[in-house]
């Protein structure tokens, strides 16, 4: 049986399956984007709680220093997640997560 575009994950839901992998929570997610950001110095780089939820659920895409972020937190490339983007588009608005 073929899928149809409402069966189709989405890319909040592949980037909560890629958390889940990793057996990390949401809040684990936000603690290593603070200790990344600590370390680069660059506080963009915090993807809180909320704004996690935001993506995994589909009501907002990443900006690209927290894409970075969880390329990174993730073991991925920012190439890697673009790609998944471009093959797996997001239901709903595409507003960026700042």
């Amino acid at each position: 049986m073929s899928s149809t575009v409402n069966e189709m994950i989405t890319f909040g839901e592949q980037l909560r399956a890629i958390r889940l992998g990793f057996n990390l929570t949401q809040l684990d997610v936000e603690d290593l984007s603070r200790e990344i950001a600590d370390r680069d110095g660059c506080q963009d780089f915090i993807v809180r709680n909320a704004q996690l939820s935001s993506i995994e659920h589909g009501r907002s895409l990443p900006g690209p220093a927290k894409l970075l972020t969880l390329a990174a937190i993730y073991g991925l490339t920012v190439n890697q997640l673009m790609t998944l983007w471009a093959a797996i588009k997001p239901r709903g608005d595409s507003r960026e997560a700042g």
